[in-house]
């Protein structure tokens, strides 16, 4: 069942970026954290790309207000938080 809890409070987190859709800005912004190898890299796939990077996803999510340990500690009881 912890899994299963964990599983569900991820995907809902995920699930914040149907709201609200990623956009170019927010794209280009990550690029600039990123170490020059990986920007190019990324540069060079485009936004399409990236957006199957969950560190990217992450990225947006946090930069949005809704860090994945907050979301998290506030979906799951506290047992399984703790854990």
């Amino acid at each position: 069942m912890l899994l299963v809890d964990i599983a569900l409070a991820l995907r809902s987190y995920y699930d914040e970026l149907r709201r609200h859709p990623i956009t170019e800005a927010e794209f280009q912004a990550w690029l600039q954290t990123l170490p020059p190898a990986l920007r190019a890299q990324y540069s060079i796939r485009g936004i399409a790309h990236s957006l199957t990077s969950v560190p990217f996803h992450e990225y947006c999510l946090d930069c949005r207000g809704c860090s994945r340990t907050d979301f998290l500690r506030g979906h799951l009881s506290a047992d399984t938080f703790a854990r």
